[in-house]
């Protein structure tokens, strides 16, 4: 008896024609291994290729799950005010090197407030986040936390003790 290429016996598996879409001369099908199984145009399917990459983003890679929890290395008590810290002075040497724009504008293009400006801010990071596969940086939650804490400051919330039940 033959051995196939599944390990089996019997002939070995051969793969399926690759059912192709006229209209776009691409497959309409994905193989869990990433190609198409079409030997003539195999790197053309989109299909899997944007699998892989949603696979990636939903679980994290090896290495991620490897690394020790922070909760294992540092309390979340303690590493609650230690972000804190650290983000307090990243907003203020941003705040610095801008020259307090996103409070006081100097408004050469825009006439917008202060608020209405941090507010487009706010957006735009949402939608570059967005654009980039949804994927989330370290940099992108930085920037978000320091717009809040901005519009925090151009609302006057300064104190959020009373959210305190």
């Amino acid at each position: 008896m033959e051995t196939g290429k599944n390990g089996t016996n019997g002939p070995a598996l051969k793969m399926p024609e690759c059912p192709r879409d006229i209209r776009y001369n691409q497959c309409v099908h994905a193989r869990l291994d990433g190609s198409c199984g079409d030997t003539e145009n195999a790197t053309d399917c989109p299909v899997p290729n944007q699998f892989f990459r949603d696979l990636n983003r939903a679980f994290p890679s090896e290495e991620h799950l490897n690394r020790p929890l922070p909760s294992a290395t540092m309390p979340t008590a303690e590493a609650i005010p230690k972000i804190f810290d650290s983000l307090k002075e990243l907003v203020k040497e941003k705040n610095r090197r801008y020259g307090d724009s996103a409070l006081t504008p100097p408004r050469v293009f825009s006439k917008a407030d202060a608020e209405a400006g941090i507010l487009v801010r706010l957006d735009d990071k949402l939608g570059r986040i967005k654009n980039n596969d949804g994927i989330l940086r370290k940099n992108d939650v930085a920037d978000l936390i320091g717009y809040l804490a901005l519009l925090s400051a151009a609302r006057g919330w300064l104190d959020f003790s009373d959210l305190i039940d």
